[in-house]
């Protein structure tokens, strides 16, 4: 595994970790912001308490240490305190990532990063760009929406967190994140292929 991966993830084990990853975004306050920052909060607190009434472990992923770090001193008065993941290597954000059990992300790389590893994850954004990448990855549910009664909230979480339901959406999931990779290979092909065919031309 990565150097640096906390030794409470282990890699040899994808997808039997309890915990839930939740990756904030201090952007969001920008774009929404101070009355929807508020509501913001609220919505990850309500998803904090809602993941430790199904007897999973909530934690919180910086995935931009500098700027997400300052939402934590309001978001823990009102959770209490939460454990916290950050490392300055992506690949070892990205492997703590992939052995979650469910990942909720308001960073866009994060998203990108949990989905295309075949971890359930939930969107809480603000652009469209979240949205389009869940419908790439053939799972549009994902999308949570910050005016969501509890009880809709409550519903989504439990239903993912499900073994049911995780293994329908696993499955999913892997071959939306298989056919992806092999779209970006034929991309990057196409591309060296048309590169070679200039450089003949430029030797003849």
């Amino acid at each position: 595994k990565p150097a640096g991966l906390p030794s409470t993830f282990s890699t040899n084990q994808p997808g039997k970790n309890e915990r839930v990853l939740i990756v904030p975004n201090l952007r969001m306050t920008d774009k929404l912001g101070s009355s929807g920052k508020q509501e913001y909060l609220d919505t990850l607190t309500q998803l904090v308490q809602i993941v430790k009434d199904t007897q999973h472990a909530p934690a919180i992923l910086l995935h931009d240490k500098d700027e997400d770090r300052k939402l934590l001193p309001e978001l823990f008065e009102k959770t209490g305190e939460l454990p916290v993941l950050e490392h300055p290597n992506p690949l070892v954000l990205k492997a703590i990532l992939g052995q979650a059990r469910l990942v909720i992300a308001s960073r866009f790389h994060a998203l990108a990063s949990s989905l295309s590893q075949a971890v359930p994850s939930f969107a809480l954004g603000w652009s469209h760009k979240y949205e389009l990448l869940l419908n790439d990855f053939n799972c549009p549910e994902m999308l949570l929406s910050l005016s969501a009664e509890q009880d809709e909230l409550k519903k989504a979480i439990t239903g993912v967190l499900a073994e049911t339901t995780q293994a329908e959406l696993r499955s999913r999931l892997g071959v939306a994140a298989a056919s992806q990779k092999a779209a970006v290979e034929e991309m990057w092909n196409t591309v060296r292929t048309q590169i070679a065919f200039s450089n003949q031309k430029k030797s003849d």
